[in-house]
């Protein structure tokens, strides 16, 4: 097979989060007096890390964007699990691809602390390895993290993969050296992942397999 080694991003990718990131960035907003997103400005400002995600949302607002980050964070850890659901065959997808022999990894601008957990909640070991935002690491598209997950994999950069949902990942990809695919049922729309210049969009998770699992030529 051309690839040996997936480096999956994480919300938007494996799992449907949109829910409980806006429910608890609109728990940080209307505690702070601050007005709160629609789904859609959610979806649009979701991708950066959380810290980004509360820059974009105060709007340039007169307030303590340090006070409401930590108002959300703390909210959605206690939460990150509502509303959460893997996407529709990703872990069928995930064991036959172990079954084949194909290592499996996460990097996520997800603070580590939620990452963890919800991967084992939900995909328990079929992910060898994941690792989300850590304090010695910029958000993605910085890929020292993917180079981390690599290392940790015993990964060949020639023969590894990263999957993802955005422009964000798209560069990380890019970043680590590495190439990407972008799935189109996450929180981009079409035109921008079109404008990436990715391997592939995979339109379905028998897409994504398949060109996961594609014979070298």
């Amino acid at each position: 097979m051309r690839f040996d080694t997936v480096i999956f991003d994480l919300d938007g990718t494996l799992l449907y989060t949109l829910e409980g990131l806006h429910r608890s960035i609109n728990f940080a907003l209307r505690g702070h007096g601050l007005p709160e997103l629609t789904m859609a400005e959610t979806r649009r400002f979701v991708g950066n890390g959380s810290r980004k995600l509360v820059e974009r949302a105060v709007k340039g607002a007169e307030t303590d964007t340090e006070a409401v980050h930590q108002t959300y964070c703390a909210h959605y850890s206690a939460h990150a699990h509502e509303g959460t659901r893997p996407y529709e065959g990703i872990p069928a997808m995930l064991a036959a691809l172990r079954a084949a022999g194909i290592k499996t990894g996460v990097v996520s601008n997800k603070p580590d602390g939620d990452a963890v957990p919800l991967i084992r909640q939900y995909f328990g070991d079929l992910i060898a390895v994941t690792i989300g935002k850590k304090p010695e690491y910029d958000p993605k598209p910085d890929p020292r993290a993917v180079w981390e997950a690599m290392d940790k994999l015993g990964a060949d950069r020639g023969r590894t993969l990263y999957v993802g949902d955005s422009d964000v990942d798209f560069f990380t990809a890019q970043n680590a050296g590495i190439p990407a695919v972008l799935v189109s049922w996450g929180y981009r729309d079409m035109d921008e992942l079109e404008g990436c210049g990715a391997l592939a969009i995979a339109h379905s998770v028998k897409e994504l397999s398949a060109i996961i699992e594609e014979k070298e030529e």
